[in-house]
């Protein structure tokens, strides 16, 4: 298994199999907090090999610096099917409406497939002068 894509956006969709992904950020930018972010999605693409063909336990957690938890966890369950294929695609879009954040902070959505860590990347909340 391999991790195509990971990232946050100002807007993704899963349209049967084809991933649209609309302005790729990793910063959030304020003058002042808190702030209320209105509308950003996390997407993941990843890519199974038919070797690796079933059930797979997939968890994101968003951990803070500050160790505050302001975005929900991510649990699925997915079942890769490969059909003619050598490999196959397994894609998540999940969307955050009106995130609240109180101050500058460091956030890393830590991507775990069946219990073990396959990717991580930041989100950086910064104050501007």
């Amino acid at each position: 298994m391999t991790v195509e894509f990971i990232g946050f956006c100002d807007f993704a969709q899963d349209n049967n199999g084809k991933l649209t992904v609309v302005g790729a950020f990793d910063s959030i930018f304020a003058r002042s907090f808190p702030i209320v972010h209105p509308q950003m999605a996390f997407v993941l693409k990843f890519r199974f090999t038919i070797a690796e063909k079933g059930r797979h336990q997939v968890k994101v957690t968003f951990e803070s610096t500050s160790g505050k938890n302001q975005l929900p966890p991510l649990d699925a369950t997915v079942d890769v099917q490969v059909f003619n294929t050598a490999s196959a695609p397994v894609q998540f879009v999940s969307t955050f409406l009106q995130t609240q954040f109180g101050a500058e902070d460091t956030f890393m959505a830590n991507v775990e497939v069946d219990g073990q860590e396959v990717a991580t990347t930041p989100l950086y909340i910064n104050r501007i002068n």
